[in-house]
């Protein structure tokens, strides 16, 4: 699983995770994430998390990763 929300909220970079919820009851969080790479620079990525109603989950950054 991916965590709780309180986890996300602790994951973002400045506290604030927005989330939306559409009429199929699919619900949506976004927050930006803060990563350190090995040769100590920093990247951040906006982290969105699609949660749907049969429990599909997707994790989707910035870059494309999914």
């Amino acid at each position: 699983m991916l965590g709780s929300q309180d986890n996300w909220i602790k994951r973002a970079y400045d506290s604030r995770l927005a989330t939306i919820t559409l009429p199929d009851k699919t619900k949506i969080f976004t927050f930006k994430e803060k990563k350190v790479l090995k040769d100590n620079s920093v990247v951040f990525n906006n982290v969105t998390i699609i949660i749907r109603l049969k429990r599909t989950i997707l994790k989707v950054y910035q870059n494309g990763e999914v």
